[in-house]
């Protein structure tokens, strides 16, 4: 479980990040290959004023950095996403392999909200109070839900638990001002934080118990079936 979302984060931070490294060059020799275009091809003096051309040549450059930077923004949003999904995939395939030792059950029997997933597991005695990294790992359910949604609940929730992670201009909050989170940068989420929650996530499974045992196993059916009726 681990090694799963050590990879998630490795290959972030040794491939899909520096595609966007070197932006500040990129944009800047946009910009001078559009002065330099305009120059050899369709500059005249008596038409054309050069402090005219480098201005608009500045323009695009910025226009460019800004499309550039979005497009990192939106890689490193999305890959919280997939974190913190891959987390919850991770756990509800490791309940369908223990329930399916004693139970005839399918993959679609175990629910993929979390809480559900929780509440399974209470009936094998396991305390989520006393495991690691759950805090975090809340944190990033949040910026998960504020990603995909923008504006709503999770976005009220995570301005509660971390502020820090939603950008403000001045005083002014840029998620409540825009209301998407993919449209505009909005959230404060970067490298640490990726590694951040990658390390609260291996947390989890280093205090997971090795065994737990469901003493209560009729009552665990009852759970499931209600839950499959509705």
């Amino acid at each position: 479980m681990k090694s799963q979302i050590g990879r998630f984060v490795e290959v972030y931070n040794l491939k899909l990040k520096s595609v966007f490294d070197k932006i500040d060059s990129e944009a800047e020799e946009h910009g001078n290959d559009y002065f330099e275009g305009v120059m050899q091809n369709t500059y005249h003096p008596d038409a054309i004023d050069p402090a005219d051309i480098a201005e608009e040549a500045m323009d695009r450059s910025v226009e460019h950095w800004d499309l550039l930077n979005h497009g990192r923004y939106v890689l490193l949003s999305s890959w919280h996403v997939a974190l913190y999904e891959a987390f919850e995939q991770q756990l509800r395939l490791f309940l369908y392999k223990e329930l399916s030792h004693d139970y005839h059950i399918k993959l679609n029997h175990i629910f993929s909200r979390f809480a559900d997933m929780k509440k399974i597991l209470i009936f094998y005695d396991v305390d989520f109070s006393s495991l690691n990294g759950l805090k975090r790992i809340d944190q990033l359910r949040l910026v998960c839900n504020v990603v995909k949604h923008g504006e709503g609940s999770s976005a009220e929730e995570l301005r509660k638990k971390r502020p820090d992670l939603i950008k403000k201009h001045d005083d002014i909050e840029l998620l409540e001002l825009y209301g998407s989170s993919l449209l505009e940068e909005v959230l404060s989420i970067t490298d640490k934080s990726l590694n951040e929650f990658g390390k609260a996530i291996e947390d989890f499974w280093d205090s997971f118990p090795e065994r737990s045992f469901c003493e209560k196993s009729e009552e665990l059916v009852k759970f499931i079936n209600k839950r499959l009726r509705k």
